[in-house]
């Protein structure tokens, strides 16, 4: 066994060890088993029930130090299925982490006591982020807080909700009705069998195939009102329509949500915009708080930072709670 394979082989072992309370606790079978500060290499390696995929941060990291990867995988771990997600930008997209022309791997993971369903191969994500896996908890406990309180109909509205995952959550804590909107048909379906899996009746958690502005504007015409409202866009996005930018667009998108709050309503936000910041005139209007650190699950933590190049990926997402002021 050569240097570099002793090295990966420990790294790995000592990240699994690191993690084996936090994954058993939060009955997690999808996780971040090391980070590319732990391997000290410029790729992370996340966990599916069994498989293992290859988050790929370095367009010039060749194909055999991503094989030593996988070998030592294998040997330490068991793992024989892989799947690699290259994130650099390539200019053909599909190439970086999937192929739609290959049948589906999908599985069914757990955490937290829910159900989600991934699909490892086709898409550059998997159909759910680890990253936000303590934010879905957080939405849960805020409204049972809510449920807990008295009010037995807690009104949630999911934007940008990709596969509904804070929508399967929401629900599980006691909502009284959860709305789920994306623009993707795809989405939209991946949502309803999440919400299916946990056992969330359809007629208490509805999905809208609708952009936000839309929904904003069918949300006005029929009264609707929230006590919760979770925001979490990508950074950039088009339709044949228009486009749509977090860091130009972030006033109108909040105050949109706005006025949709109930009296004592919260809006969480975030997104993974790199060098994101809120505009000033925002905190004229709401009580804003930065949740970041409070959102960012144990296996994704950082703690030290060896080269310049990981530098760049420090960053993980960003989270804030924002209530309108008085």
């Amino acid at each position: 066994m050569n240097d570099q394979m002793e090295i990966i082989k420990s790294n790995l072992q000592t990240a699994s060890k690191r993690r084996q309370k936090y994954v058993e606790s939060h009955q997690l079978s999808a996780y971040r088993l090391a980070t590319q500060e732990e391997l000290e290499l410029p790729l992370a390696v996340d966990i599916y029930s069994g498989s293992a995929v290859l988050q790929i941060y370095d367009e010039y990291f060749d194909q055999a130090g991503i094989d030593e990867v996988k070998k030592a995988l294998n040997a330490d771990f068991g793992i024989n299925e892989f799947f690699e997600k290259r994130r650099y930008r390539l200019k053909e997209a599909p190439e970086a982490g999937g192929n739609l022309k290959e049948p589906a791997v999908e599985k069914v993971i757990d955490e937290n006591g829910h159900k989600f369903l991934v699909n490892l191969n086709n898409y550059l994500d998997t159909g759910l982020f680890l990253d936000h896996r303590e934010t879905r908890g957080m939405v849960q406990k805020m409204v049972a807080e809510k449920v807990a309180g008295g009010n037995n109909d807690v009104q949630v509205l999911n934007l940008f909700a990709y596969t509904g995952s804070f929508s399967v959550y929401a629900a599980t804590g006691g909502a009284g009705m959860t709305h789920t909107v994306d623009l993707s048909k795809t989405y939209c379906e991946w949502a309803r069998r999440n919400l299916e899996l946990n056992g969330c009746a359809e007629e208490r958690n509805w999905v809208y195939r609708m952009d936000t502005w839309e929904f904003y504007r069918y949300a006005a015409r029929k009264g609707l009102s929230f006590d919760l409202i979770i925001i979490d866009p990508p950074t950039f996005s088009r339709n044949k329509e228009s486009n749509f930018s977090v860091q130009r667009d972030q006033e109108k998108l909040i105050d949109g949500a706005a006025s949709l709050l109930r009296t004592g309503g919260k809006i969480l936000f975030s997104n993974n915009c790199l060098n994101f910041e809120l505009e000033a005139g925002l905190e004229q209007r709401y009580l804003i708080k930065n949740i970041q650190n409070e959102t960012i699950p144990m296996d994704f933590w950082i703690d030290t930072l060896h080269t310049e190049w990981m530098q760049s990926q420090n960053q993980i997402h960003n989270c804030f709670i924002l209530e309108k002021r008085p």
